[in-house]
């Protein structure tokens, strides 16, 4: 690709030494042609600038949707670890509910078992021992 910017400065350095060369003061004319030659170095490089400009223009925008989309997968991401860490509670939660209900089911079988296995006793701290016979005859300790 040429850098016209390049060739126009070259071309307007070759035209001013020339210039020096041939004239010593500077005429109409060529102050006319440095004027052209001049207009056209900026005009070439105000054109490069405008496509530069036009690339960053763009650049910017794909950055933009670029920066939007992480946002978006970012907040994402968040709300799924509010949510993870949500259930991890409540599954905690959940689960010292059921220890608890297991210690309290162990220890009603282990009262029980208990219950079953020792006399039931008297308020003096004897051991009554069950009645064979009827309900209605009962065997009282003095």
């Amino acid at each position: 690709m040429v850098d016209w910017g390049f060739v126009c400065v070259h071309v307007v350095k070759q035209v001013w030494v020339l210039a020096e060369r041939a004239e010593p003061a500077p005429t109409l004319q060529h102050r006319l042609n440095r004027l052209e030659l001049e207009h056209a170095y900026l005009a070439e490089q105000n054109a490069h600038l405008i496509k530069e400009l036009s690339f960053a223009r763009y650049t910017i925008h794909a950055l933009k949707n670029i920066t939007t989309q992480k946002d978006t997968a970012l907040q994402a991401s968040r709300q799924e670890l509010d949510r993870a860490y949500f259930r991890i509670r409540m599954l905690g939660m959940t689960l010292l509910r059921q220890e608890q209900q297991l210690k309290e089911q162990e220890f009603d079988k282990e009262t029980r078992e208990q219950d079953q296995m020792t006399p039931p006793e008297s308020p003096r701290g004897e051991c009554a021992l069950p009645s064979s016979s009827s309900s209605s005859d009962t065997t009282t300790l003095l």
